[in-house]
């Protein structure tokens, strides 16, 4: 996540859903002065995630980015009160379930520093990974629940999505008032995500992820 007292903004930064880009954009507009001037050895998007692991292991805030890198909006707004985050334009970005379980699967198979890295290596290809997945994974999560209260109602203002990334990037800059452009890291090469699935795993997602597509009003395409 992000937090810029400057612009008044939060972005709540959804696993595998630009959110290296988005950081990397919108840093210079949250950073002190310090965090500015490490930017060329220790780059943005990287920045975060040590901040997020020393915070782990040293329980040191670092403000103005006090809480950890993949922090859900109902956390920050039970932290700091409901009050305080409705003060702030908070947004953050979703991709399609199909595509979004397809890019987490590649990433996490391609890096071995990947928590998850080692134990996918069993699966023979990513059926068999999306079978136990969907039956058995007790790491599931929503990206809904990044976004909403535990009752399911919506707590950010804005969602914008991937798949029309430029378009509601720029209007989140408009937002808060700012000029970026984003830069591009960790792509998957899997845009024809359709490719991937058959008919049983493809209906195992739609049912698995069904509070996802319902929300954010995918399909399968």
């Amino acid at each position: 996540m992000l937090l810029s007292k400057k612009n008044n903004f939060i972005f709540i930064h959804v696993p595998k859903v630009a959110g290296q880009s988005v950081t990397n954009a919108l840093m210079p507009h949250a950073a002190t002065a310090w965090q500015r001037s490490l930017s060329p050895i220790i780059p943005y998007r990287f920045q975060l995630k040590l901040f997020t692991k020393l915070r782990t292991h040293t329980r040191i805030s670092f403000p103005p980015q006090p809480y950890r890198d993949h922090i859900k909006a109902a956390e920050i707004a039970d932290a700091m009160g409901l009050d305080q985050f409705k003060d702030y334009f908070s947004f953050a970005f979703v991709r399609n379930p199909w595509s979004w379980l397809l890019s987490r699967y590649t990433y996490a198979l391609k890096n071995p520093r990947h928590t998850r890295h080692r134990f996918l290596q069993k699966f023979d290809d990513f059926s068999a990974f999306v079978r136990w997945h969907c039956d058995e994974d007790d790491k599931f999560y929503l990206q809904k629940s990044y976004v909403c209260t535990e009752t399911g109602d919506r707590l950010v203002d804005f969602i914008g999505k991937q798949e029309s990334l430029s378009e509601d990037f720029a209007h989140v800059c408009e937002k808060i008032g700012i000029t970026s452009s984003l830069p591009t890291f960790n792509v998957s090469n899997n845009c024809a995500y359709t490719e991937h699935y058959n008919d049983e795993t493809r209906d195992l997602v739609s049912n698995r992820y069904a509070g996802d597509i319902h929300f954010f009003d995918y399909k399968f395409d």
